[in-house]
């Protein structure tokens, strides 16, 4: 279960077009003690839209998005919440995308195909 404790929780915002995978990641991050996660979007248009309302302390943000690239979410965030962290989970090659999504302003990268613990440690 996530922490009751909202002063020192991580407050998770979930971006990924891929329901089965949100669900798992929102499970995964659920059962950590420090990290709650508090809305998830399909879509960047979706995840602009309710991010604020959910006063979230990270984003958690796959490239790989419907209506917009993951790398142009970074950038409209970083406009409309300039010090929220963004984590970046994707499944394109982090020699090719990191680079460019931390230029943009995330703070974190990693490949999709990373072991769970890896993902809770980078987060």
């Amino acid at each position: 279960m996530g922490s009751e404790n909202t002063d020192t929780a991580i407050r998770a915002f979930l971006v990924d077009d891929h329901p089965v995978y949100r669900v798992g990641l929102r499970t995964l991050l659920s059962n950590e003690p420090d990290i709650t996660v508090v809305g998830e979007a399909e879509s960047g248009r979706m995840a602009l839209d309710s991010i604020e309302a959910c006063k979230p302390t990270l984003a958690v943000v796959d490239l790989s998005l419907e209506d917009m690239t993951g790398l142009e979410l970074i950038k409209n965030l970083r406009k409309s919440m300039p010090t929220l962290p963004i984590f970046v989970l994707s499944m394109h090659d982090e020699d090719i995308y990191a680079e460019r999504a931390i230029k943009l302003g995330a703070q974190g990268y990693l490949m999709k195909q990373a072991s769970p613990q890896d993902l809770v440690h980078g987060i």
